[in-house]
This record gives C-alpha cells, structure tokens and sequence, in this order.
C-alpha cells in the first residue's frame, strides 16, 4: 500500500515537473532570464523526483523488513508447538468451555455472589432479607468445598499408594457431602426454602457438589489413558 502511493506521488512529481518546464521554457535565442528560470525549474524536479524516488525505496524496505518480522515470529511459535492460528484473540465462551479446571483454582467472590443471584432467581427468591441470608449459606457451602479442595489435593501429592488413593478419595466425597447436608439443614430451618425449592437447589447446585476442581483436573488427565485402553480392547478383540 505504501509503495503504491509513493509511485503515485512520483508520478505526480514527473507530470508537474513536465508542465513547469514547458511553460518556462523558452524557444532558442530568447531571453537568457527566461532560460534562467527554466534551469531553475527543471532542476527542482529533478529534486522533487529524486525525493519521491527515495520515499518509494524508503516504504518498500520498510514493508519487506514488517514481512521479515512476521514470517521471523511464525518461525519461532512453530518451533515452540505452536499454532500462529492460535494466538487470535478467542471469544470468552469458547476459551472458558475448553478450559480444565486446575487443583485449588477458586472462584472470586464477586463472581460466586453473581452466580448465587441467578440461581436465586431461578429459584424465584425474591425477599431481599431470604436472598440475603441463602446466599450467606450458599457462598459459605461454596468456599468450604474449595477448601476441601485445596486439602485434597495437597493430601493426594503426599499419597502414591493404591489403597491411601482410594481412602483419601472416599474421605474427600464425605467431606463434601457432609458440607452440603449441613448447609441444606440451615436453609430448611431458617424457612428460606420450602421443600420443592429444595430440590430445584440441589439440581442448580449439582457441580459444586459433585465434586471439586481437583476431581474434574483428575477426570481430564485420566481421559487420554482411557481412550488409549478403549481402542488396545477393540484391536485385541478384532
């Protein structure tokens, strides 16, 4: 784009230099002045065509070297394993439905509380003082299953053994289960559900008490090993 315009620059150049040697040129043995004047003239085109000429080389040296970058950064993300495609700015659905969720990661509170709204909603909760007392109970149950989280997995790094795995395993269900019974009392007592709204809860609430980010990081590094067993099983039985 840029040596496109300095060509039409310098063309423009040319063409005012032509006409300015035409109508200051003079036939022969006319004024001297007047020849003055046209040398004067010519001259500064062939400045001004000299110029434009530099300005053209000038923008095709710097075009050619922003190429040179970026073939240079394609080059380097290759060798790192990289796609060039990928570093393309992604839409947040998109990134945050491939992201897996990593041992001890939390949830910021302001996000908790804004999550609880729409599950309250849902939940067609509409007293201010009810609203303000579940998501009390709510946010409470919530960072007590992330810090059985963060237990979890500091506990499983200490653990190789088969028969340790399993019991911290099933301690860690107990301790979240025990979480979830105890905070579903509390909303029952202090009547801020009733018995149906209860259930609808405990189905908007399913993830959190499924398990923790630990269990779902644990799921997705055991993915590759299981599709790996799956297919040495179909071959064998081919």
């Amino acid at each position: 784009m840029r040596i496109a315009l300095a060509l039409c620059v310098l063309a423009l150049v040319l063409v005012c230099g032509s006409n300015l040697s035409a109508q200051r040129g003079v036939p022969a043995g006319g004024n001297p002045g007047k020849n003055k004047y046209k040398q004067s003239g010519e001259k500064q085109a062939k400045e001004a065509q000299k110029r434009a000429q530099e300005a053209a080389r000038k923008a095709e040296q710097e075009e050619k070297e922003a190429e040179r970058e970026a073939e240079k950064a394609e080059r380097e993300e290759r060798r790192a394993g990289k796609d060039p495609e990928d570093t393309a700015e992604k839409a947040p659905e998109a990134e945050d439905s491939e992201k897996i969720p990593q041992p001890g990661e939390t949830v910021k509170r302001a996000d908790k509380d804004a999550q609880i709204d729409k599950w309250m909603d849902e939940l067609k909760l509409t007293d201010s003082t009810l609203r303000g007392k579940f998501k009390t109970l709510a946010r409470g149950a919530w960072e007590d299953c992330e810090k059985e989280d963060k237990r979890y997995y500091a506990a499983l790094k200490k653990t190789d053994d088969a028969e340790g795995l399993k019991k911290l395993g099933t301690e860690h269900k107990d301790n979240l289960a025990k979480t979830w019974t105890e905070s579903d009392a509390a909303t029952t007592k202090d009547g801020l559900l009733d018995a149906k709204q209860l259930e609808s809860w405990k189905k908007l609430s399913e993830q959190l008490r499924a398990g923790t980010n630990t269990d779902r990081w644990l799921a997705a590094q055991s993915k590759p090993a299981e599709t790996e067993k799956k297919e040495k099983k179909e071959e064998s039985e081919d």
